[in-house]
């Protein structure tokens, strides 16, 4: 596997196990000073030299070892646990950001679930009602 489809693999892998979206990761990466069209590029693999400064960026961002983004070997990525203690400081930013909306009311969390719910069966129901036109007669 190349260098670069390596990162783009584990920072897709990184950004994923902290549950965020591209656009919450460009955010975080525009945050600390680099591009935020550098993240589409590099989980891409468009770059086709993966620098120390990538490496770094991605670390530092994410809170995960170097190693995540650099070990040849797959068995060793199951040493480097995901920076849970990182997370915590990842959805401040993401708030502050204005990415997440921290709900605080108990009855808002339940109606948001409700609502997330409804829109879910609503989108299911549409998929299990609608059938292929079928070419008989």
């Amino acid at each position: 596997m190349a260098d670069a489809e390596r990162f783009a693999e584990r920072l897709r892998g990184a950004r994923v196990a902290l549950g965020l979206e591209q656009a919450d990761l460009e955010k975080l990466f525009e945050e600390e000073g680099y591009a935020k069209r550098m993240v589409g590029q590099l989980e891409r693999a468009e770059v086709e030299t993966i620098r120390g400064i990538h490496r770094a960026a991605a670390s530092k961002t994410l809170g995960f070892p170097e190693a995540w983004f650099t070990a040849d070997d797959p068995r060793a990525l199951l040493r480097v646990p995901p920076p849970t203690e990182k997370l915590d400081e990842i959805l401040r930013r993401l708030k502050q950001l204005g990415v997440l909306v921290e709900v605080t009311d108990q009855e808002e969390l339940e109606q948001e679930l409700e609502s997330a719910a409804q829109q879910s069966e609503s989108t299911a129901s549409n998929s299990a009602g609608s059938t292929p036109a079928s070419g008989k007669k």
